[in-house]
């Protein structure tokens, strides 16, 4: 199931990574400066005489075309990434309910299995923090 996002990472072998740094030197466009895109795109498709020689066009066709189904895929992938992490928080929720009636349990047991007090030391000091112990 999870090595269908090679698939993934494969399709999109464009995707850039920037350091933080690099993020801080970029131009940003945001919500007010996106919409200035489009129509400097307009601009130079209508009145590519306006531009200089060295203008490459193509390039920003090229980068314009791809914003849009580049920012639907991200929506997708919000959506996807939001679930996986609500079902994180809910699993490990569940599996910290085991931890803690695991925990009791083997603390009650110390006496007649002496062998399980180590574990049940290393357990306790991960469920410090839990309420109700």
């Amino acid at each position: 199931m999870f090595n269908k996002l090679d698939g993934v990472r494969d399709a999109l072998s464009f995707l850039t990574s920037l350091s933080g740094e690099d993020r801080e030197r970029l131009m940003k466009a945001g919500a007010a400066g996106a919409g200035a895109i489009p129509i400097a795109h307009r601009i130079a498709t209508t009145f590519p005489t306006v531009l200089p020689d060295t203008f490459d066009k193509a390039t920003m066709d090229k980068e314009v075309l791809l914003i849009t189904p580049l920012q639907a895929l991200r929506e997708e992938l919000a959506s996807v990434l939001s679930g996986v992490d609500d079902t994180l928080l809910k699993l490990r929720s569940e599996c910290m309910k085991h931890a803690t009636e695991v925990y009791r349990h083997a603390r009650d047991a110390e006496g007649s299995v002496p062998e399980v007090k180590p574990l049940v030391d290393e357990l306790a000091s991960h469920l410090q923090r839990t309420p109700g112990l």
